[in-house]
Formats: structure tokens, C-alpha cells, sequence
């Protein structure tokens, strides 16, 4: 006989037999997710486990969770990044106090057991010294990860290095983004934009910061929490190779779009993290390349959310928004190459 004591109303309500259904809007996938979390939380000593629920159930991902008598589990699945159950774990295991202690994995459903955490999401914090802190810390752990980016690649991290992104500019105009969102004369302007787009990437070849390591991929405040055991990093579906400087400088455009009263302290959170690269570079070197990367960073995060647009990897509710987010940062590599070519010919012209 089935045991539906796992089942709510929730997750009824959200079941479908239809061919093109995800998998977790199948009965026998909640059967057999519910009896695996029970499984893996027996075996960690986390019995007995109360009833399975179902947090979100998207077209994309599902997050299931059960409560214990030592904290509430969460499990989730996101087929389109199956690799980020092994990075949180890789992740936890090496740096424990920062990650959400997994309980178990299995990879190859791409299902991650973890524990909750507790503690404030950053967004809602506006003291300065708990973003220095955040800042800092994931700075010290890209630093270690300079030495280690091969671990990332073994584990399936994505390459969204600097040269992935040059490599993927010729048919950024041709995204559905791009297409649906620009008038004619704003894709002219970005077709005008690439060849300048490849110089800047070009310059950023020489900067001495690593251009490999552990990037996020979506690295605002709501996936940061303030805990007593410092900042807890959460959501890797988004997880690769790249700059280091990318993950941070997402983070401060958030700041500085919805956080103004956190503007006045920008520089003293920008410190926070440059100290990290300040081996044999000068502070007044890490800030002028900080800021120099601004605008091939949001370039590199345009056409990554681009491109999982056009995969239909967003959930239909998110798309708008992604869209907007890619428009925005599209715009603001497109001011950087008109600027940078005024430079250049007011530059040719003076000699």
C-alpha cells in the first residue's frame, strides 16, 4: 500500500500526468524523493523525519524539505545545473562554516540533501561592517581557488572565463533577449559595440587578478546570510569559472540600486575585498582595475542570463524579469564602448 503521508495539498495541487510534465510534478517522483530524504536522513542520525512538503515546485527546479528533530532538511534538484550538488559539497566540506552542511547527494539525479540555515539574508542588513565581512571572506575563498580551478572543471563548474565570453559575442545580437528587447538602432549600436567589446576583453588579459577561479554566477544579497558564524553562501545552480572580480561588482550594482544608504560606504566593502589580491599590487592598482572591469562584467553577465534565456532555462515567471536584468547590463557595456571609443580617437587625435 502507498504511503501518502508524505503528500500535501501542496504538492497535490501541483501534480500532472501530461508527457511534458518536469519530473517533479510526477506522483513517483514525490514517492520516490520523499523515501530517498527519509532514507538519507536516517542515516545521518536526523530520524524521525515529519512530513515531506514541497517549498517550490517549478518548471525548472523543486525544493522538498522535512522537518527533523534536530532542524529542518532541505532537498533540492535542478536538472539544468546538475553539477551544483557536487560544488556545495565541495564547497562545504572545505570551508564548512560558509556553506549549508549537505547531508547527502546524489548526483546523478541531481538531488541535494542539505541542512538549514539560520541567519539574516544580507539584503536586509544595512550595516556596512556585515558586508565588508561577506565580502572579505568570499574573497579568501576565490584566493584559494586560484589554485584550484582544475577541481571546479573535474566537477562540471562551466568556463564562463573571459575568452568563453568573447567567443560567444557574434551571436549575442541574434538572441531573443537582444531581439525582442532592443529597438533597431540599439542593436546597431551593439553590433558597433563587439569589436570594441574584444579590445576590452583583450585588456583584461593583462590585468595580474586571476581571470580563474570560483565565480557564483548570481551573487546578490538574497543568496547571503548573516550568521553567528559569519557569511553563508547559498544558491550555486549558477557556479563556475571565471574573474574574480565578477561575483562582487554584481553585488555592488545591486547596492547601489537598491541600497542607497549603503552607497556612502561602497569603498570601505570595496576594500574589505581587494585586500585579499593585494599580494605584490598596490591597493590603488586593485581599485582602478575593480572598476576597469565593470563594464566587462556586466557584459559577461548579459550574455550568460542571455543565453539561458533562449534555452528556456528560467521559470516563466522569471523570464521578464531576466530579461530586464540583461537589457540593463547590455546597456551599460554598450555606454562603456562608446566611451572607450571617444577615448581612443580624442587619444589619437592629440598626438
Amino acid at each position: 500500500m502507498r504511503d501518502d503521508s508524505h503528500t500535501t495539498g501542496e504538492i497535490a495541487g501541483v501534480l500532472s500526468t501530461a508527457a511534458t510534465a518536469p519530473p517533479w510534478r510526477k506522483r513517483s517522483w514525490i514517492d520516490e524523493a520523499s523515501a530517498w530524504i527519509r532514507e538519507q536522513a536516517q542515516r545521518a542520525g536526523r530520524a524521525p523525519v515529519g512530513r515531506v512538503v514541497a517549498y517550490k515546485l517549478t518548471e525548472r527546479k523543486a525544493f522538498l524539505g522535512a522537518e527533523t528533530p534536530r532542524g529542518r532538511l532541505f532537498m533540492k534538484c535542478c536538472l539544468a545545473a546538475a553539477h551544483e550538488a557536487r560544488l556545495t559539497t565541495l564547497l562545504s566540506q572545505r570551508y564548512p562554516a560558509h556553506f549549508a552542511p549537505v547531508v547527502a547527494v546524489d548526483s546523478q539525479r541531481a538531488w541535494l540533501l542539505m541542512e538549514e540555515v539560520q541567519g539574516r539574508p544580507l539584503m536586509l542588513t544595512a550595516d556596512p561592517s556585515c558586508w565588508a565581512r561577506a565580502l572579505k571572506t568570499f574573497a579568501d575563498i576565490q584566493l584559494d581557488f586560484t589554485r584550484r580551478a582544475d577541481d571546479l572543471a573535474e566537477i562540471g563548474c562551466p568556463d564562463r572565463t573571459w575568452p568563453w565570453v568573447g567567443s560567444r559575442l557574434a551571436r549575442l545580437a541574434e538572441s531573443h533577449v537582444v531581439c525582442d528587447g532592443m529597438s533597431d538602432t540599439e542593436r546597431s549600436e551593439l553590433l558597433a559595440a563587439i569589436p570594441v567589446w574584444h579590445e576590452l576583453l583583450s585588456l583584461q588579459a593583462t590585468s595580474p587578478v586571476p581571470h580563474a577561479t570560483l565565480d557564483h554566477g548570481d551573487f546578490h544579497p538574497g543568496n547571503i546570510l548573516v550568521t553567528e558564524r559569519g557569511p553563508v553562501f547559498l544558491d550555486w545552480e549558477g557556479g563556475s569559472i571565471g574573474h574574480a572580480f565578477c561575483a562582487p561588482l554584481t553585488l555592488f550594482a545591486y547596492l547601489e540600486e537598491k541600497m542607497p544608504t549603503l552607497v556612502p560606504a561602497r569603498d570601505v566593502i570595496r576594500t574589505a575585498y581587494l585586500r585579499a589580491w593585494s599580494a605584490g599590487i598596490s591597493m590603488t592598482t586593485l581599485e582602478h582595475l575593480f572598476e576597469g572591469c565593470r563594464a566587462v562584467a556586466a557584459l559577461r553577465y548579459a550574455v550568460v542570463r542571455a543565453i539561458l534565456v533562449d534555452q528556456g532555462v528560467f521559470d516563466p515567471e522569471e523570464v521578464v524579469r531576466v530579461r530586464g536584468t540583461v537589457l540593463m547590463a547590455l546597456r551599460v557595456a554598450m555606454r562603456a564602448a562608446a566611451q572607450h571609443r571617444t577615448t581612443r580617437r580624442l587619444s589619437s587625435s592629440s598626438m
